[in-house]
C-alpha cells in the first residue's frame, strides 16, 4: 500500500470521480493501470513496471474502482424496483454489456437471486474479496 495516504485520498478520489458510470473494458483498465503505475513510480521511486504488477504494486487502482462499483451495485439492487437507476442497472444486467456496472456480479441463478444476495449487506461485503486484480502478474 502507498505509504502516503494523500495519494489514495486526494489523487485517486479525483481520478476516479464518477467511476461507477464508466464502462470498464480491458483497454480502459489497462490505461488506468498505466497512469496509476506512472504516478506511483514518481512517488515511490520504483520502476513503472514494478508498480504495474500485482505482486509488487503499491496500490491496485483498478481493483479499488471495481470494488467501489460493486458496492454501488449492491446499493442499487437494494433500491425499490421503480427507481430509474434500478431499471437502468437491470437493463445493463439483461444485456450483459461488456464492462458495465454488473461486470463483477457474484455467482447467482437469476436477477431475483442476485437482488437477494445484495440485500444481505454482510454477505455482499464479503464478496468484495472475490473481485480480481487486473494487474499483470
Amino acid at each position: 500500500m502507498v505509504q502516503n495516504p494523500l495519494y489514495t485520498t486526494s489523487v485517486c478520489s479525483l481520478l476516479t470521480y464518477g467511476c461507477e458510470s464508466w464502462t470498464l473494458t480491458d483497454r480502459v483498465m489497462r490505461k488506468l493501470n498505466n497512469v496509476n503505475s506512472l504516478m506511483l513510480s514518481s512517488i515511490t521511486g520504483r520502476l513503472i513496471q514494478e508498480e504495474a504488477r500485482s505482486t509488487t504494486s503499491s496500490f491496485d487502482l483498478v481493483r479499488h474502482i471495481r470494488i467501489r462499483r460493486f458496492r454501488w451495485l449492491g446499493e442499487i439492487l437494494r433500491m425499490h424496483s421503480d427507481r430509474l437507476i434500478f431499471k437502468s442497472t437491470v437493463f445493463q444486467y439483461e444485456n450483459n454489456n461488456l464492462g458495465s456496472l454488473t461486470m463483477d456480479v457474484p455467482q447467482h441463478n437469476n436477477l431475483i437471486h442476485l437482488i437477494q444476495l445484495a440485500r444481505d449487506k454482510t454477505h455482499w461485503k464479503s464478496l468484495e474479496a472475490n473481485i480480481p486484480s487486473h494487474l499483470r502478474r
